[in-house]
């Protein structure tokens, strides 16, 4: 809450809206991924949708973990940037194994709200960083900055 948000940053009730959605998305393509006949039936566990829907949940706990409990900005972008890639791979997954079909709507929608998600993690990490922070935003209860004065502190220390 003392994080300074972008103009961007969505309401809180908007993030389960999009999120659970999202998920119940990606057990449905997960369940028919299961069911569906390819090359990998007798092998499920080695069918590409199923590993990366699996390592996605494994990234997003991390990116969880990392924003919400470490309140590690820096590491909520790397771990954005990671589950950004592994959505991406599950995306490609899914379109090779259900072309031309609703899934790929579902599991589109999911990218958007991953990518939406990594742009906010890197925006709150830029913003919020404190050498990027300009000094009278620091302290923004203090009011406007003090006038710069024109004065070397010192006085005429150096003059001959």
């Amino acid at each position: 809450n003392r994080l300074l948000k972008p103009r961007l940053y969505p309401p809180m009730f908007v993030f389960p809206l999009v999120w659970v959605p999202t998920k119940c998305a990606r057990a449905v393509v997960v369940s028919l991924a299961w069911e569906a006949p390819t090359p990998w039936r007798h092998l499920p566990f080695a069918s590409p949708v199923l590993v990366l829907a699996c390592s996605g949940i494994v990234v997003a706990d991390l990116w969880n973990q990392t924003f919400f409990v470490q309140h590690d900005l820096e590491g909520a972008v790397y771990a954005a940037m990671i589950l950004w890639l592994n959505e991406a791979a599950y995306a490609w997954a899914v379109f090779r194994c259900f072309p031309l079909r609703p899934q790929q709507g579902m599991v589109s929608f999911g990218v958007a709200a991953v990518t939406f998600a990594l742009y906010l993690s890197a925006v709150l990490y830029w913003i919020n960083t404190p050498s990027r922070i300009p000094t009278f935003l620091k302290n923004s209860a203090a009011g406007p900055p003090p006038p710069v004065s024109r004065h070397r502190a010192g006085g005429a220390r150096g003059r001959g």
